[in-house]
């Protein structure tokens, strides 16, 4: 029962978390919704799923590396759970950078070819 108590306090939190992260993510649509032109709002829209593709690429390799860094932590692993994370990091800047880098370069282009030049 103590178990089960635990269990569902952590869940609990875990989704008041994520309930907040969705209204925080959302919250600007509505701001700009509200004080500017719709037009405002379909731009900001499809700047903002390009900034979400780009970060689709951390996300991915985080989860990936998760359950590793987990393990070495329950088990105390310093210097492994250490190299890990350096390792990690290096990874995910070099996959990054170049989509990141692709999107900063092609921004403008993309918003004309996905909006019309209007």
């Amino acid at each position: 029962m103590a178990m089960a108590r635990r269990i569902l306090g952590l869940s609990a939190s875990l989704m008041a978390s994520r309930s907040s992260g969705i209204l925080y993510r959302q919250m600007d649509k509505v701001i700009i919704g509200c004080l500017l032109p719709t037009a405002s709002l379909a731009v900001y829209d499809v700047a903002s799923k390009l900034h979400r593709a780009v970060l689709l690429v951390p996300a991915v390799l985080t989860s990936a590396i998760l359950p590793t860094a987990s393990v070495l932590a329950a088990t105390d692993d310093r210097p492994r759970l250490r190299e890990l994370f350096l390792r990690g990091t290096k990874l995910t800047a070099m996959a990054t950078l170049p989509v990141a880098s692709v999107a900063f370069i092609l921004a403008v282009p993309l918003l004309d070819a996905w909006l019309g030049e209007g």
